[in-house]
């Protein structure tokens, strides 16, 4: 694993480990409201570093974004609540996987698996690109319904929906005007993508740190059963995923772009969610943060198995920030 996919990863243990061995940082942090900040930071270097593709966007692309779209950010939060009810999790770890599920497609390795796969690397960026903008309008009210039914919390969607436009949609659009307007100028800026990252792990270094003591309360028996829960819902999404593509009859690379981009959720969203509607709960980040590590490891193996077999190593080989 590259120093960059392993960024994340080790930098989420870390974190862990420093808010429960000294908080008082991260407690100050999140007194200083420095999460909405890492939030704007995330997405501004994700519109600095987005880039358009010219593919067409002929008929069965766009049969196929609509039935990924429906599976990923509709059925999704309801089969989190399905699954979280019948494993039987708390309510505030069940808030967590309802939450990642709701949430669309990581921003980039789900990219990286398709590809890995033999996927078509063009639709899965078009999707990503999709399902994040629409994400920002389906989250809120698809919790509201989803939340309330699991007897978890009561927000007010338009609410969350204002803050995620004001934290996610206008950074991103801020920072693709800022790439075409000074990119050319400034050039490439190589550390730059390991900032969003770094925003998500100081976020949960906040949060974890903030909510030490109610950590201290979840069995260390609960932690097999979060990540059971966690992965049936990644392979409930995988199952449909296939289901639509073979009912759309695609081809065997949009097929595998399909099966990744639909299963996979991104972390960096669930835990801005997470910090706008219960900021002192990072109980309800743990599920998110084991969902994350659950669908790395697990598609990874995946790609690699579903991957030509004429594919060569560096075919193979992406570099990406996987942990968003």
């Amino acid at each position: 694993m590259s120093v960059k996919k392993a960024f994340l990863p080790a930098g989420l243990l870390l974190a862990i480990i420093v808010a429960l061995l000294l908080p008082g940082p991260g407690i100050a942090m999140q007194r200083a409201h420095m999460i909405a900040a890492f939030v704007i930071v995330i997405f501004l270097v994700n519109g600095w570093e987005f880039k358009i593709s010219d593919t067409r966007l002929n008929r069965s692309f766009l049969l196929s974004f609509g039935a990924v779209s429906i599976i990923s950010l509709l059925l999704g939060p309801w089969i989190g609540l399905g699954i979280s009810r019948l494993f039987g999790t708390e309510p505030g770890l069940a808030m967590g996987l309802i939450i990642m599920s709701a949430v669309p497609v990581t921003l980039s390795s789900a990219i990286v698996m398709s590809e890995i796969s033999g996927g078509n690397r063009a639709w899965a960026l078009l999707m990503t690109i999709g399902l994040n903008l629409l994400g920002i309008f389906t989250v809120p009210y698809m919790l509201e319904f989803t939340l309330q039914a699991s007897g978890d919390i009561n927000f007010s969607p338009t609410a969350l929906l204002t803050k995620l436009v004001g934290l996610v949609l206008l950074p991103f659009l801020a920072g693709f005007g800022l790439r075409r307007l000074i990119g050319s100028r400034v050039g490439r800026i190589p550390m730059l993508g390991y900032l969003p990252s770094t925003c998500v792990i100081l976020t949960v270094y906040a949060a974890f740190a903030v909510s030490r003591d109610m950590l201290g309360g979840i069995p260390a028996a609960s932690y097999p059963l979060i990540g059971g829960a966690a992965l049936s819902i990644h392979l409930a999404l995988m199952a449909v995923a296939l289901g639509a593509a073979w009912l759309l009859k695609l081809a065997r690379a949009e097929r595998h772009t399909v099966l990744f981009v639909t299963s996979q959720k991104t972390l960096p969203v669930a835990v801005s969610v997470i910090a706008l509607i219960a900021a002192d709960s990072a109980v309800a980040m743990v599920p998110c943060l084991l969902f994350h590590f659950i669908q790395l490891f697990f598609d990874s193996f995946v790609a690699s198995h579903l991957a030509p077999a004429s594919a060569s190593p560096k075919d193979a080989k992406a570099s990406c920030n996987c942990g968003q």
